[in-house]
């Protein structure tokens, strides 16, 4: 997935729903002729995203809200339902709760109620949560399954409605607001802490299952992060980290440093089309005899003669996420002063598999010794800075 993607809306086929969201709202045009374009438009995007049918895995769990959005469209539920649900400062029925950096374990939201009928409408309210759940044969790894976790959930009217125990009524064209609160168990923060050092998704839907005649039930998903969703590493591990073992025979394979995806590696240019791992040695050597060098950061070096490496040409970047910005800088170490311009790339994107080989963030810097004029016999510090696309960044 990608960095902190927020519930969307409902899933099915994109033409599938486009035919139903026009259905949807020539229904409301008619029935509501007062409205202008937007609030129709909203008002369909509402109706369907608190009609949308949960889908369920094979274990009978609700797959994730950031894979099924609020459910499965319907168009008979969206223009038969007596009611549906909204949330306050924005057009979309669903619940964005972001991080949780003290890892407290409880999320309030707070939603409409907006009863359309002529009659009271009665509904029971549950909620189901979920995180991610690891391999059973690696816990390296994400499943991509739904765990479902305890925990304990309140509700309370805010204003309009009644409240008697978990079900809650609402007089005929009258909106109540709901607060709803959901506090993760001790052993669901022990799971989550244990499995993911990083923190996890906290995520479900609050249901309010209908107990009226025509039995649509309505939905609202929410999407929350437990632990500080800026602690985790941007960058892997380097290459010099990795090559400081790489090549030791007095290490087991599985004990030495590795890259969690792809090991982040400046490259410097080499004649006309080559590149060069910077601090590599460049020349055969006779394994046979002798160890392989490692590649070392103490040994870079660059120069403006043609022959050499004469420049950096990229990086390329094991990112174990996505940034908002990267910004490029080359440093005289010995005045302070920034050599040359700062480069700065937008919307730099994580690693990941292409066609089952690590694909890594790259930008071509193509930053020549010559035309930077940099000076023989000194050093420069190269700086790449990623910053995510959340908070402070």
């Amino acid at each position: 997935g990608g960095d902190y993607d927020q519930v969307s809306g409902t899933s099915m086929a994109t033409p599938n729903l486009c035919g139903i969201v026009v259905l949807i709202r020539q229904y409301l045009k008619e029935k509501y002729p007062d409205l202008t374009m937007k609030e129709i438009s909203v008002l369909a995007n509402q109706l369907l995203m608190s009609t949308a049918t949960i889908v369920k895995n094979e274990h009978n769990n609700p797959y994730s809200p950031r894979k099924q959005g609020a459910g499965l469209a319907s168009l008979y539920n969206a223009v038969n339902t007596n009611a549906y649900l909204t949330v306050d400062g924005i057009d979309r029925t669903k619940l964005d709760l972001f991080d949780d950096p003290d890892r407290t374990g409880v999320y309030e939201m707070e939603f409409n109620v907006v009863n359309l009928s002529n009659k009271t409408v009665n509904y029971q309210l549950d909620l189901v949560g979920m995180t991610e759940s690891v391999s059973t044969s690696d816990s390296n790894h994400v499943s991509e399954t739904s765990k479902v976790l305890g925990g304990n959930t309140t509700y309370e009217v805010v204003s309009g409605g009644t409240l008697e125990g978990s079900r809650l009524s609402v007089n005929p064209n009258e909106t109540a607001k709901l607060k709803v609160t959901y506090t993760l168990s001790d052993s669901d923060k022990k799971y989550i802490d244990s499995s993911f050092p990083y923190g996890m998704y906290v995520e479900g839907f609050v249901k309010l299952l209908n107990e009226d005649e025509n039995s649509i039930d309505l939905n609202i998903p929410f999407l929350a992060f437990y632990g500080d969703w800026t602690e985790a590493p941007l960058f892997d591990k380097t290459y010099y980290e990795v090559e400081s073992e790489a090549h030791d025979a007095s290490i087991d394979y599985e004990d030495k440093i590795k890259a969690d995806y792809y090991a982040t590696t400046p490259y410097g240019s080499y004649y006309y089309n080559y590149i060069i791992p910077l601090g590599t040695y460049l020349y055969d050597i006779d394994t046979s005899m002798y160890d392989a060098i490692p590649a070392s950061e103490d040994k870079i070096a660059i120069s403006n003669t043609f022959g050499t490496i004469d420049g950096l040409a990229t990086v390329y970047g094991g990112l174990l996420r996505c940034a908002k910005t990267m910004t490029f800088t080359i440093t005289d170490k010995a005045t302070g002063e920034i050599v040359g311009d700062v480069i700065v790339d937008y919307n730099a994107q994580k690693a990941h598999s292409n066609g089952g080989t690590p694909f890594p963030y790259y930008n071509f810097l193509e930053l020549s010794s010559y035309q930077l004029g940099l000076v023989n016999n000194r050093e420069y510090t190269f700086e790449m800075k990623g910053l995510l696309d959340y908070g402070d960044g």
